[in-house]
């Protein structure tokens, strides 16, 4: 079995569509009414009622291909009766019909009583065919009194006649007698709100029956009509998926992003943290081997503990001139070199300071820091050299110093 058509049988209508057609002499005259089940009646709706042929059109706006759409067929060209006998029994009681001929209907009322339908097959394929060229599927036939003979005890009256069209149908303690021919005029059946022909009953008592039992595969319309069985199974289903799988799939969406928007935003937080610790540790490792350089060059100027060299090293280390590399202080030097090999005598109060640098404007700007220290008199002397196979310039620096105090 198809799995659509299988999952249809598991759906449940609570609305349909009916399209009654009433066969006449020369043409046919339709309506349409909306039934639906609420809390437990059913609820009619006239939209359309008896118009011709000709403005079948009109019908397209009320459709919805998610709702079944029903047709009863009524009028001239039916044939409607009981025999004796069952379903299977059909070619014996009536041998005049080439039954492959005709589309039929039956019903068992009894172990020995069947209801039974009739329609030409091409006079059934001309009205589906007007539908199909204006874009209608019919979801189920029902051929005169089938359908409402199963349900006879929506009948008002617990005997009477029921007369529809040509034919009329008996009824005895709410149970079908005999259905026959009619010369009377259609009667009316008086609801709570609704005045209805019987016509009309019998039409959308379908819908009640489709309700109860859609389309199966035995019924004998099922070839005819299954692909657009399968068309409202589609329409149903993607109504559902609409209305309760896309929310719930929008919903874990929404969850999702939720929480990949939380999970984010942790992880940017621990990168800042990690960040923060990576710069710390820079920081630290700057400031140990700055550290590390004033002790290195308080090592090679051989002052020790010298409390005059922590302090003026300190101070002249703190400058952290760009570029600049020193190398060598002497606090108060007895005698050194400066460029030349003419021994200088250098009184107390001076300090030699020796280094090198790539650019000379940082040594400029290494002088001029110089200058604004405050403990500093002058300048007594500077040497520049530079070295073109390295690139680099050795200097220098005679400073004549006051006591800070």
């Amino acid at each position: 079995m198809n799995l659509l058509l299988k999952l249809v049988s598991y759906m449940k209508f609570k609305e349909a569509g009916v399209l009654m057609y009433t066969i006449k002499p020369h043409g046919f005259f339709y309506s349409f009414y909306r039934v639906s089940q609420k809390k437990g009646q059913a609820d009619i709706e006239i939209l359309i009622r008896e118009k011709a042929d000709v403005e079948l059109s009109l019908l397209i706006p009320f459709l919805s291909v998610d709702i079944p759409l029903l047709l009863s067929i009524q009028g001239e060209g039916l044939v409607q009766r009981i025999y004796p006998g069952k379903t299977d029994e059909l070619a014996k009681h009536i041998p005049n019909i080439e039954i492959k001929d005709y589309v039929v209907q039956q019903y068992e009322l009894t172990d020995d009583r069947t209801f039974i339908a009739l329609l030409r097959k091409e006079r059934m394929e001309s009205i589906l065919n007007d539908l199909y060229n204006l874009k209608i599927a019919v979801t189920n036939v029902f051929l005169g009194f089938y359908g409402f003979i199963e349900i006879p005890d929506l009948f008002s009256n617990d005997k009477g006649n029921l007369i529809v069209g040509a034919h009329y149908l008996e009824i005895d303690n709410k149970r079908v007698v005999s259905v026959g021919k009619s010369i009377l005029p259609d009667s009316e059946c008086q609801g709570e709100e609704l005045v209805l022909k019987n016509n009309e009953t019998v039409a959308i008592a379908t819908a009640i029956v489709f309700f109860i039992r859609p389309l199966s595969q035995e019924d004998s319309m099922f070839s005819l009509l299954q692909n657009n069985y399968k068309e409202l199974a589609a329409a149903k289903l993607y109504k559902i998926v609409l209305k309760y799988l896309l929310p719930a799939m929008l919903g874990l969406l929404l969850i999702n992003i939720l929480l990949f928007d939380h999970l984010r935003n942790e992880l940017q937080a621990e990168e800042i943290t990690r960040t923060d610790k990576k710069n710390l540790t820079t920081q630290v490792e700057r400031l140990k081997k700055e550290i590390g350089t004033e002790k290195e060059f308080g090592e090679k100027a051989n002052l020790g503990k010298s409390h005059a060299f922590a302090f003026y090293a300190d101070r002249i280390a703190a400058l952290n001139v760009a570029g600049i590399r020193f190398e060598e202080l002497a606090v108060d030097p007895v005698k050194t070199k400066i460029r030349s090999e003419e021994l200088i005598g250098i009184d107390r109060g001076l300090i030699v300071l020796k280094g090198t640098v790539k650019h000379a404007e940082d040594f400029s700007n290494l002088l001029v820091l110089l200058k604004n220290v405050s403990w500093i008199r002058k300048i007594e002397k500077q040497v520049y050299t530079f070295d073109n196979d390295t690139g680099t310039a050795k200097f220098v620096v005679v400073i004549s110093y006051s006591d800070p105090g």
